[in-house]
């Protein structure tokens, strides 16, 4: 009597199991979802014509009365480096040429930030002369690249043209260097109101 219960419990549990996964399991063919990605290479940032991120960069400026062999000494130059200085030709580069308040870079590896690779003096806000140090001393120019942008101002005189400059959001020096430019052309102590500029 107890043997077909038995068999009974065993056969409900089957079945249930087997429903069970029938429902669960995902019917057809698994659903496949195809992305694109555009693979783009990370832009180089430069500095000084060089690859910034392949350099530690420490900024400095030029102390008043120091020697560019001082500054050589600080940024860790070796000492036959520091001895080619005076080997230098002014054609090449005037070592006293230096000024105090102008800018410089000291460009070290990742590797070693105790012995620079490069050191680039700013002569002026585009101009920059770049002390190669691998090997041995190379010295050679470069320049910032620049976008000139040109903006057109007009305006109507209801008082002065000092105060038609200030109201059209110009610098302040503006009437005067208009005034210089325009001394021997223009009487600017005849401009009425209504009178206009370009510029």
């Amino acid at each position: 009597m107890k043997r077909p219960y038995v068999i009974t419990l065993s056969i409900v549990s089957i079945i249930v199991l087997a429903l069970l996964i029938f429902f669960l399991l995902p019917k057809g063919e698994p659903e496949t979802i195809e992305v694109e990605v555009e693979e783009t290479e990370p832009e180089c940032r430069l500095i000084y014509g060089l690859p910034a991120d392949s350099f530690v960069v420490v900024a400095g400026k030029v102390s008043p009365n120091t020697y560019l062999s001082q500054i050589f000494t600080e940024i860790g130059a070796s000492r036959e480096l520091i001895a080619q200085l005076n080997t230098l030709g002014r054609d090449c580069f005037d070592v006293r040429s230096i000024r105090a308040g102008c800018s410089y870079s000291t460009l070290y590896s990742h590797r070693d930030t105790t012995t620079p690779l490069y050191w680039v003096y700013e002569k002026s806000l585009t101009d920059y002369v770049v002390f190669d140090f691998r090997d041995s001393l190379r010295i050679y120019t470069g320049s910032k690249p620049t976008r000139i942008e040109t903006e057109t101002v007009h305006a109507e005189i209801s008082s002065s043209l000092w105060n038609a400059t200030i109201d059209n959001g110009l610098p302040p020096g503006f009437a005067v260097k208009l005034s210089d430019i325009y001394s021997w052309t223009i009487d600017f102590f005849g401009l009425q109101k209504g009178d206009y500029f370009s510029a």
